[in-house]
């Protein structure tokens, strides 16, 4: 997949292969990438970056290649370096989207335990409205554990469901040949039975992202510290950066 933007007068691409890897090109200006440690590396007219699955952060010269005909190759490099790495891949993956899957069940089923509460108060948010103040702090104190509780997973079991997602299609489009995860479960077991649940997450994720919005709302109308503290500690828990909505 490739994504083409320009920003002042700068033309770039970024590629991602199958197994994760990013590809910078650029055809016009330069683009500056750091990676997690600050380091600095450059796209330019000649000059590609690569974040490669493996932690690899490097420059690359195209060497009298242009810059599509590179970038052909390297999808097809990253393929075969994918074909050969999916079922580690996948097998380091399973233990880990296990335990985030359980925990994320499980706290969704806290948070829909109390649907009554969450369908009061999304009649409040689409009124603008809210009830008296002692009813919004029972209702806050009933709320609180649930959504702390999905807050501590809901972001990580996120994005580790959608990179299995994306090692599924790979994996089932090139029928890489099956293995076994544990004792009578196989790869393609496991990424069947994920499809055939995934209506089921995606639909409770969208509930979730809901959730948080209600209660964000609840708390602008409980200010317990005043408007503009109460407004800044929950910001601290639900960061721009983190919310998905």
């Amino acid at each position: 997949q490739s994504v083409v933007a320009g920003v002042r007068g700068t033309e770039f691409t970024v590629t991602a292969a199958a197994d994760g890897s990013l590809l910078i090109t650029c055809t016009e200006g330069r683009v500056s990438c750091a990676d997690q440690r600050g380091r600095e590396f450059t796209a330019l007219p000649g000059q590609v970056v690569e974040n490669l699955q493996e932690g690899i952060f490097r420059e690359t010269a195209l060497e009298g290649k242009d810059a599509a005909e590179f970038r052909r190759e390297w999808i097809a490099s990253r393929l075969l370096a994918f074909k050969a790495q999916a079922g580690p891949l996948l097998k380091s993956y399973y233990p880990l989207y296990q335990k985030l899957d359980n925990d994320f069940h499980d706290a969704f089923s806290e948070l829909n335990r109390h649907r009554s509460i969450w369908r009061k108060w999304a009649r409040y948010y689409r009124t603008g409205t809210s009830p008296a103040p002692g009813e919004v702090m029972r209702d806050k104190i009933t709320l609180s554990p649930g959504i702390i509780r999905m807050r501590s997973v809901f972001f990580h079991y996120e994005k580790v469901h959608f990179r299995v997602l994306e090692i599924r299609m790979y994996f089932l489009r090139y029928r890489l040949k099956d293995f076994n995860l544990k004792r009578r479960v196989s790869a393609l077991r496991f990424l069947r039975e994920l499809g055939e649940k995934e209506r089921e997450v995606r639909l409770r994720m969208a509930v979730t992202r809901y959730y948080f919005k209600l209660y964000r709302y609840l708390n602008r109308m409980s200010t317990p510290f005043g408007e503009d503290e109460g407004d800044e500690l929950m910001d601290s828990l639900f960061s721009e950066e983190d919310l998905p909505f």
